[in-house]
Formats: C-alpha cells, structure tokens, sequence
C-alpha cells in the first residue's frame, strides 16, 4: 500500500505550484484551469490523499496535510487551488457511497477526476434497476477536466407521501456534458461551469 510523509507530499505540492505559477495568467484568460495545470496536479498523486487505503489511496487521517498542500498552490494561483482541494476532496465524499460503486470506479480508475454539485435541482423519475435523471447544475468547479460527476436531486417517496428523499448520483465518463457559464471575477480561472444531463439511467448502486 501507499505511504506518504508530510513532508514529501508538501515537495510535490511546490512542484505543482511551480506550474500553476507560470499559468497563473493563462488560468485568469481560460477561465478555467489549463490542461499543463491538471496533469501537474496528476502526476503528483496527492489526489490519492483521501482515497482508502483498500482501494489504493494513501488513507491519510489528517485534514491538515490537505489543507497544507492546498494552500502551496493556492498561494500560486487562487483557482488552481480551490480546484486542487476540490479533486482531493470530493474522494471524502465518494467514500459514502456503496462499496460496489467504489470498487467499480476505482477499478476503472484508480485516480478519477469528480466533480461535483450538490445542489438537489435534478428530476428523477424510478426506472428498472435505478433511476433516470436529467437536470442542469451550476458551479461545478474544476468539472471541465472531469470524467465523473456526483449530482444531487430529489428523488420521490414511492408512496408519494412525504418530502422526497434527496440523494447524489453518480454518473461516469460521457453521461454528461458541460455547459459554458462561469464568466465571474472571483476565482474566474475555476471554469465553475454547469453539468447537463439528458435522460441518463443511473444504477441503484450509483
């Protein structure tokens, strides 16, 4: 299993805001991260901090690493931070999901790139073997460079008494698409743009 010391993961967050430095620019004039600033993120695997070590992650038990490594890129450039704590963190989030789907995902891929929105605005309806969902979401920073995505909505009661039971979806590489939104100031280089989703059939499991 991966091991991590404090001290190695702080030399690989430098390394990355090296380059969110010299893209700091660039970032502000995408409006979302550059590709060169997500592979550096990448390729220093502290987006495993989080992820168990059963599945392959380094299972840290100190928020404060995170935060530590955050803050070296986010003095580097702001957007590239909070994208980065977001790519970390959002495996905290995955890790309450049903063993099933993380076994599936992390098998696929042992270190995927989640975005998210929580915000419960999508409509479901029950289908055979899960759901069928459909919605817009905004501010889902950094989901440009995503291949999954946890989006929330409300699913209603099967008796139709009572509030819905509102729940987050999991949905995979090429079960959504991105809508161009974020024109904002603040943190204008996180490309905080919208998800869409169109009739997607999400397993019960997801």
């Amino acid at each position: 299993m991966p091991t991590i010391t404090h001290a190695e993961a702080i030399a690989r967050a430098k390394r990355v805001a090296e380059v969110a430095a010299a893209n700091a620019v660039a970032t502000e004039k995408l409006r979302r991260m550059p590709p060169e600033n997500v592979q550096a993120m990448m390729e220093s695997d502290l987006v495993g901090l989080i992820i168990p070590k059963e599945r392959g992650g380094y299972g840290i038990d100190s928020w404060m690493m995170v935060a530590d490594v955050v803050a070296e890129v986010g003095r580097a450039c702001g957007s590239s931070g909070w994208c980065f704590d977001l790519l970390i963190h959002h495996h905290w989030v995955f890790g309450m999901f049903p063993g099933e789907a993380q076994d599936a995902m992390y098998k696929a891929d042992p270190r995927p790139k989640i975005g998210t929105s929580f915000m419960p605005v999508g409509k479901v309806s029950r289908a055979p073997g899960g759901f069928r969902l459909s919605g817009e979401w905004s501010f889902s920073s950094g989901v440009d460079h995503c291949d999954w995505a946890i989006l929330g909505a409300p699913v209603p009661l099967a008796s139709g008494d009572g509030p819905p039971d509102i729940r987050f979806f999991l949905l995979g590489p090429g079960e959504f698409k991105v809508r161009d939104t974020w024109n904002a100031v603040g943190l204008r280089g996180s490309g905080s743009n919208n998800v869409v989703v169109k009739d997607v059939l999400v397993r019960e499991e997801n």
